[in-house]
Order: C-alpha cells, then sequence, then structure tokens
C-alpha cells in the first residue's frame, strides 16, 4: 500500500509526458513489450502449424522459428543476461517484430551450430534515453519510505526507479534500463524450423 499513490501519480506524469498513453513499456531479453522495434519474446512457436524437414547447413530467414541460446553484454563487459542459466532457448519467429530489430536482424543467415557476435547500437535495441521519461514527484504526494534505487510499477505494469530523492522531491526514471546502450549479443543457433507454405 505503501507505493500505491507514487504509482498512480507516476503513471499520470510519464502518461503526460509521451502524449497520453502511449508510454514505453520496460523489457529484458525474455520478456514481451509492446514498445515497437524494441520488444523481445521467451514464448514457444506455434506448433499447431507443420514444419518442413530441413537439410543441414540451412540458414535462418524470415518467417523460420528459431531456437537460440545468447549470452547479452554491455561494451564494458558487464553481463546483463543470458539464456542458459534459465534453463531453456529463447525462441521466436524471425522478423516477426517480436525481437529488439537488431537481434533480429542478427540471426538471419545463421545455420544449426553457429555461433556469432552482433553489436546493436541503441537504435536498433532499446532507443536512446527518452529525458521525458524521468519525471519528478512532490513527496507530499507519495506515501511511505522510498529509497534511490527503489523500483516502482506504473499504469500498465511498466517499471521505473527512484533515482533521485531530496527533501521535496521524489525523482523516477521510466526508461528501459538498457537505454541509450550498445548491447553485444554472442548468438548460438540451436534450432531452425520452417513452417510449410
Amino acid at each position: 500500500m505503501k507505493r500505491s499513490a507514487i504509482v498512480i501519480v507516476v503513471f499520470a506524469l510519464i502518461a503526460a509526458a509521451c502524449g497520453g498513453g502511449d508510454t514505453a513499456t520496460t523489457t529484458t531479453v525474455g520478456e514481451t513489450s509492446t514498445t515497437p522495434g524494441a520488444s523481445v519474446s521467451s514464448t514457444q512457436p506455434d506448433q499447431s502449424q507443420s514444419e518442413q524437414s530441413l537439410p543441414d547447413g540451412t540458414v535462418a530467414q524470415a518467417g523460420d522459428l528459431v531456437s537460440v541460446h545468447y549470452i547479452g553484454t554491455l561494451t564494458d563487459g558487464t553481463e546483463f543476461d543470458a539464456s542458459r542459466p534459465r534453463g531453456s532457448t529463447l525462441d521466436f519467429t524471425v522478423g516477426a517484430g517480436q525481437m529488439i530489430a537488431g537481434f533480429d536482424a542478427g540471426v538471419v543467415g545463421m545455420a544449426v551450430g553457429d555461433t556469432k557476435t552482433v553489436t546493436i547500437p541503441p537504435e536498433q535495441a532499446y532507443g536512446l534515453k527518452n529525458d521525458d521519461l524521468i519525471v519528478e514527484i512532490p513527496r507530499d504526494q507519495a506515501e511511505g519510505e522510498f529509497n534511490v534505487g527503489d523500483q516502482v510499477i506504473v499504469g500498465n505494469g511498466q517499471s521505473a526507479v527512484v533515482i533521485a530523492i531530496s527533501e521535496t522531491m521524489i525523482t523516477v526514471d521510466a526508461n528501459n534500463r538498457l537505454a541509450g546502450e550498445t548491447l553485444i549479443f554472442e548468438i548460438e543457433m540451436m534450432a531452425i524450423e520452417r513452417p510449410n507454405p
């Protein structure tokens, strides 16, 4: 209950900053997002479709259902995500907009067993930081105690992080935590399935 007031206030301020209800959605690899060009998915491919038997050496193309393992790092070497510790592959349809654009494009041309490292600029990943998503909330509009680094959930499940606290204001940042970052992914192609036409 202590964060309920800040959640409502943050949602209202962020919605206003973004021109209404068209707010960004916080995502990380392995989650689904509604942000165009910045979504990722770990959903399983639709097994109801029949697939072609693919010869060895077949490379991934748009429309294929692929399974990959990956390690994601920042340019300073910090690992921010990886599939193997979760014990499952990342499965998606190439070119369907389920992935950030740079990752989606990066798997095209890979065959099963291939490993590839792709460097993705912010524009092809989670976008540049949007200063309009950093908002100040008067402390008298927030119930409870907050600390820098606390996460609050706003509106449609979007996450914001408390980045500063003064005597009169609490500042939160609703940008994706990877916004503005160049991302490096080591991708290993595990499987390719091609739906029959």
